[in-house]
């Protein structure tokens, strides 16, 4: 909880960071306020608010371990508690406490979360009472969370998931914390009633070590989940934390034991979810939260090359091949609906070089995923998204549809459901709208880029075509090496007189695409959304500008 005069100051090294976050947490349910530096905002001088803090403390508790003994600031802080007599220590690993404290009572806490010591931390919870004295009621979540941030027009609570984090660099504890990320958001998605931040946003804060408060004003959010993997020995932990985004308070906290066991690693994905969800909204019935929760697989080695695909998709890394990891995952587990939605998903964003076989294969992979269930979003998406890229508007717009009325937090859902009505029904101000609510999702998406270039299909069908450039202008900014979105920003310039800037766009896209002449360009006007009266003015316009080629 951020407050200068916090109850209890803890001192900790900077390595046994997820410790601090875990006894700080604890001490917060007790009761008590506690100050660690997370709360330093930007701005503030290091020292000065370590000291504001400490001197108002009624109480230092210092965690021992080998990082921290070794420290001279855990030290000098120590130091300032025993010279006040309010100095509490903590020992959380084996390791030998500076000789100047050695005098000093400490609490034993090696091992712990993992070894519980239940009563060695009732003895430190009555050392603290005994020098603090009176504390408040235990802090718990309010039965009817109130809003902190303006959320607009949008009352529903919003709440973004954040990656959890680890310590360790180990590719399975990545793939883990991929997969339990985004399960807790997949399972929030389909409570009624919630606004949440989709995956793909909360993915870029990943690695990071976040200011909650500042993330809540980007992200527009009342509500953060945080957390992070500890691992002891054989034994790993994760540890989750609800926190209100506007005034950082922590409402609620969890320690989830894992194993090396599959079942049990899935099965803590469902608890962290159900636990979540039902302690946003305590009306709604735990139960049914873990009814729509449902195990992606059965298989370990599936779901690890599904996430470890999954990300590629949104950050344009393809160190590695995803549509041969979703392949291999297929393989495993046939049965896999996200593997065979996200496989098709690649096949048919990949217009530049994608095949008719390739598009034969995204149909059936489509086609597999619906049979396995004809409800599932992912794969309803997934079938949107194929027809949309077939030009089969009629389809694009029912799948579309269902995708989002099955998961309305689906953002990529309404981008494409707003293009499928261009599409079909030419109404451009009605798919403007569907698209910006996908903005509204997922602010920082990685995929803005395809998003600004659909916006500019509407824009020009409104026959606003500098608007259309600015939104083309937008999406080559967010992401310049996507061929097709610099030959439509080409057409839009040239449509509204700017020669010379459509005559550079066009050799940006020849570019990154060297086999692109007029003739393909018609090509790819075949499969565009917009009516023939716009086609026939862009065409023309391209035409000015590569007209010379038209031969070729």
């Amino acid at each position: 909880m951020a407050d200068n005069h916090s109850q209890i100051f803890l001192s900790y090294a900077s390595d046994d960071r997820e410790l601090a976050r875990t006894l700080s947490a604890r001490l917060e349910q007790a009761g008590w306020t506690v100050w660690w530096d997370r709360e330093i905002v930007a701005g503030d001088r290091f020292e000065y608010a370590i000291e504001h803090a400490i001197d108002h403390a009624i109480c230092v508790v210092v965690i021992w371990t080998t990082a921290s003994v070794a420290s001279d600031w855990v030290r000098a802080e120590a130091m300032e508690g025993m010279d006040r007599k309010c100095l509490l220590p903590v020992v959380m690993q084996a390791t030998k406490v500076p000789l100047g404290f050695r005098g000093l009572n400490s609490v034993n806490l090696i091992g712990w979360p993992t070894r519980h010591h239940e009563d060695e931390f009732a003895r430190l919870i009555q050392r603290i009472d005994q020098l603090v004295g009176e504390r408040s009621e235990p802090a718990t979540p309010p039965a009817e969370p109130q809003p902190s941030i303006d959320e607009g027009t949008d009352h529903r609570p919003s709440i973004a998931v954040l990656p959890l984090i680890t310590t360790t660099e180990e590719a399975a504890h990545q793939v883990l914390l991929a997969g339990v990320t985004s399960e807790v958001i997949s399972s929030l998605s389909h409570v009624p009633n919630f606004f949440v931040i989709s995956f793909a946003t909360s993915w870029n804060y990943r690695n990071r070590d976040v200011n909650v408060r500042q993330v809540g004003l980007e992200l527009g959010v009342r509500y953060i989940v945080q957390g992070s993997l500890l691992t002891y020995g054989g034994q790993s932990n994760v540890v989750v934390e609800l926190v209100e985004a506007a005034t950082g308070h922590q409402l609620w906290s969890d320690t989830f034991m894992v194993s090396h066991d599959l079942d049990d690693i899935l099965e803590t994905q469902h608890a962290i979810s159900a636990a979540i969800a039902g302690r946003l909204q305590p009306r709604l019935l735990v139960t049914e939260t873990v009814r729509v929760s449902k195990k992606p697989t059965e298989e370990l080695e599936a779901w690890e090359l599904v996430n470890r695909a999954r990300p590629m998709y949104l950050t344009q890394n393809r160190d590695e091949d995803p549509t041969a990891l979703l392949r291999r995952a297929i393989e495993i587990d046939p049965s896999y609906i996200e593997a065979h939605a996200l496989l098709s998903i690649y096949l048919s964003f990949m217009p530049e070089t994608r095949t008719p076989e390739q598009v034969n294969e995204a149909r059936q992979e489509v086609e597999r995923a619906l049979e396995l269930d004809p409800n599932n979003d992912q794969a309803l998406l997934a079938a949107g998204l194929t027809y949309v890229q077939l030009a089969q508007w009629e389809k694009a717009l029912m799948f579309c549809k269902r995708s989002v009325e099955a998961n309305p937090n689906l953002a990529v859902g309404w981008v494409n459901y707003g293009l499928a009505v261009l599409g079909v029904e030419k109404d451009a101000q009605q798919a403007l709208q569907l698209i910006d609510r996908a903005f509204e999702l997922s602010p920082q998406d990685d995929q803005k880029y395809v998003w600004y270039h659909f916006k500019a299909a509407c824009f020009a069908e409104l026959q606003d075509y500098e608007k259309a450039s600015e939104n083309t202008h937008l999406s080559v900014n967010h992401f310049g090496g996507f061929w097709f979105t610099w030959l439509c920003h080409c057409q839009y310039l040239a449509a509204s007189g700017d020669k010379v800037e459509a005559t550079m766009a066009w050799e940006k896209a020849k570019q990154l695409f060297p086999p692109l002449n007029y003739d393909i360009y018609l090509q790819t006007t075949i499969v565009s959304p917009l009516s023939e009266v716009v086609n026939d003015t862009l065409r023309a316009a391209v035409g000015r500008i590569a007209g010379a080629e038209n031969t070729e």
